[in-house]
């Protein structure tokens, strides 16, 4: 396993990565890791040879899984929201008749947690072929007797900056209650899902981020194609467990979250005698059935990686990765137009 003492992840528009290892000096304790919620030890909870053990034993599981593409091959190793968004992938390819694109944990560098109590975890920067995005990946211990599981993983947004602590110090164990920041975790997925139903790609809590004006621009631009026969509305929701936020703290004392969330597309045909399809993905779901009778509603999961700064600095979060699924389609065609 490659390890760098400090990473920098420059992530071009282009999707082009380049990570540079730096040399760094005394290690000093950042304000944000002081108030993480999880009392620190200090040194590493993982050295590199188990670090690469717990690894290897999570690629097994994956590959095993992605073999006969079943969630349920993956749940010694896996666990949510990382086990919804691969069973969604896997549902998603076998009606396409294809498969899962494989995952691969091999990392360009590693972050382990120092707690001295438990849950613990292990951030993999992914190594990414040339013109491809790197994959965040977030493993994490509940306790003494448990495995590390795979509980999320993202992938990077173009232009996104870390700076990472090396495994061979151990970083502070952020979870969804971490005090410290600008805001907790737990409330940062809030605000997002709130600045998002809002309409907005950024706000007084986050900065204006990739996937934010995507997703406002794919619903803008399916409302404009349906608006002879009906709408399209997207509703973000917050999970109401927040047991899948787990993050470490960086170099400059911000935390770095996983997290997750979910959001529909409701396809609504107002139009009496008009005709409304679906496309891509929610049709392919749908049984290959594009129709829409009244009603359909897409269900997607989002998984993110946010970065929210440390109290002291201060300044608006920022969603650094996001990966999504549509993880079922439901339709109810008893909500047509009037007269139909």
């Amino acid at each position: 396993m490659r390890r760098t003492r400090e990473l920098l992840a420059l992530v071009a528009l282009t999707s082009v990565l380049a990570v540079t290892g730096c040399s760094q000096g005394e290690l000093t304790a950042p304000s944000g890791a002081e108030q993480s919620g999880t009392e620190q030890s200090g040194t590493p909870n993982l050295d590199s040879a188990r670090i690469d053990s717990v690894l290897s034993d999570v690629q097994e599981t994956l590959t095993a899984g992605d073999a006969e593409m079943s969630a349920d091959d993956l749940k010694a190793r896996v666990a949510d929201p990382a086990l919804r968004l691969r069973a969604a992938q896997y549902a998603l390819a076998r009606a396409k008749g294809a498969t899962a694109t494989p995952l691969d944990l091999t990392a360009q560098t590693v972050t382990v947690t120092n707690a001295a109590s438990w849950p613990r975890a292990i951030v993999d920067i992914a190594q990414a072929d040339e013109g491809d995005l790197p994959i965040v990946y977030v493993l994490r211990q509940d306790g003494p007797r448990s495995g590390y599981k795979l509980v999320n993983w993202t992938r990077l947004l173009g232009g996104t900056s870390l700076t990472t602590i090396s495994a061979d110090q151990g970083s502070p164990y952020v979870g969804a209650d971490a005090t410290g920041f600008v805001m907790t975790p737990a409330q940062a997925v809030s605000a997002y899902v709130d600045m998002l139903n809002g309409q907005t790609a950024g706000d007084d809590h986050f900065t204006t981020d990739e996937f934010a004006q995507t997703y406002l621009d794919e619903a803008a631009s399916i409302n404009q194609s349906v608006q002879a026969a009906g709408s399209v509305t997207a509703e973000a929701e917050a999970p109401d467990d927040d047991s899948g936020i787990s993050g470490v703290v960086l170099r400059d004392g911000s935390a770095l979250v996983a997290a997750s969330f979910t959001y529909t597309h409701t396809y609504a045909r107002t139009v009496k005698d008009s005709t409304m399809k679906l496309g891509g993905a929610a049709a392919q779901l749908n049984e290959g059935d594009d129709s829409v009778i009244g009603t359909v509603t897409t269900h997607y999961l989002v998984t993110v990686l946010i970065q929210i700064p440390d109290q002291d600095t201060g300044g608006k979060a920022s969603v650094v990765g996001a990966e999504r699924a549509i993880e079922s389609v439901s339709r109810d065609d008893t909500k047509k137009p009037e007269g139909e």
